[in-house]
């Protein structure tokens, strides 16, 4: 393997999937909903977390790249 391949295959492990994305804010999503009834838990960061993961899972059913990632 060259230096220039090595190079392109290192980026793209470090690029993360449509469905690693999906997973990640899935994560983000479940960390929020289990703040519920601690001083924590704010609803507004619950419901950013959930609309975030709904719209990379969107993504990742067609298979597209969401704008700012």
């Amino acid at each position: 393997m060259t230096q220039a391949q090595g190079g392109q295959a290192e980026q793209a492990a470090q690029e993360p999937t449509t469905t690693g994305r999906y997973a990640e804010r899935q994560r983000a999503a479940a960390a929020e909903l289990h703040k519920t009834g601690t001083p924590d838990y704010d609803p507004r960061s619950h419901e950013r977390a959930v609309e975030a993961t709904r719209k990379a899972q969107d993504a990742a059913r067609r298979g597209e790249v969401e704008p700012g990632d």
